[in-house]
Formats: C-alpha cells, sequence, structure tokens
C-alpha cells in the first residue's frame, strides 16, 4: 500500500477510524460545517 501525501497522516496513521460517524450524523459537526462554508 502507498502512503499518503497528507501532512497529517503519521500522526492519525494508528488510530481506528471504523466506528467514526459520518459528519450529517454528528450534529454539532454539520453545524460547524455549514458555518464554514462547506468542506474545507
Amino acid at each position: 500500500m502507498k502512503t499518503s501525501s497528507d501532512k497529517m497522516y503519521d500522526k492519525y496513521k494508528d488510530f481506528d477510524f471504523s466506528d467514526a460517524k459520518p459528519v450529517a450524523e454528528t450534529p454539532h459537526l454539520v453545524k460547524l460545517q455549514v458555518e464554514a462554508g462547506g468542506k474545507s
């Protein structure tokens, strides 16, 4: 597998995100995303 060129990859590569919820299912994140004008 190729490693990511994302600068944050090394910081989070060992985290388990298998049970993470989408932003749309997390109300406070939806609000922040709307306030920021969408994805950043």
